[in-house]
């Protein structure tokens, strides 16, 4: 596996394993018509979108990392400043997905690394992320890397048809994180 920096020309195949994890992890969750309205054209569009989009982003602090075998890509993680963090110094891992075939095999587990560095080079201490209540499989990995629920910090979102309490993970030092 090999992971390097993604960029514009990713993002299709950012675009395809994002809607293909999210149709995989999401399908208790989220209803079928939203998860089969989920447009691998349209989240290209989103990470590329200009002023907002992280593979085009201006701001040296927010990064985007893909993981390949053989070539083909497999995976993919963001990070940047966290948004609306008490927290000073605070890194955001925003969103890891892992193509289906690849779950289970150490994938996101080294992509978050990946997103650490960055965040380490760039000053920031702290790191969080947010998941849903229900992705009972994600909170469980992040509890094995180390992060640290905030219950206090959980609210309601509506997404995905759908109304879901979004829980944030914490890790006080970036070295925990690991």
């Amino acid at each position: 596996m090999v992971i390097r920096r993604a960029g514009f020309e990713d993002a299709t195949e950012i675009a395809q394993i994002h809607v293909a994890g999210a149709r995989q992890t999401y399908a208790e969750i989220f209803t079928a018509e939203y998860l089969a309205g989920l447009s691998v054209e349209d989240r290209a569009r989103r990470w590329t979108e200009e002023g907002k989009g992280a593979l085009v982003s201006d701001d040296p602090a927010v990064a985007v990392f893909a993981a390949f075998s053989d070539g083909v890509m497999i995976g993919f993680a963001d990070a940047g400043p966290a948004r609306d963090s008490e927290v000073p110094n605070c890194a955001e891992l925003y969103a890891i997905s892992v193509a289906p075939a690849w779950t289970g095999k150490g994938v996101g587990r080294a992509l978050p690394g990946a997103c650490l560095e960055h965040a380490k080079g760039r000053g920031f201490t702290a790191m969080l992320l947010r998941v849903l209540s229900r992705n009972a499989s994600a909170r469980a990995f992040y509890e094995r890397m180390g992060g640290e629920a905030d219950l206090a910090a959980e609210k309601a979102i509506a997404i995905g048809g759908t109304t879901e309490k979004v829980i944030v993970y914490r890790w006080a030092l970036l070295d925990k994180l690991a």
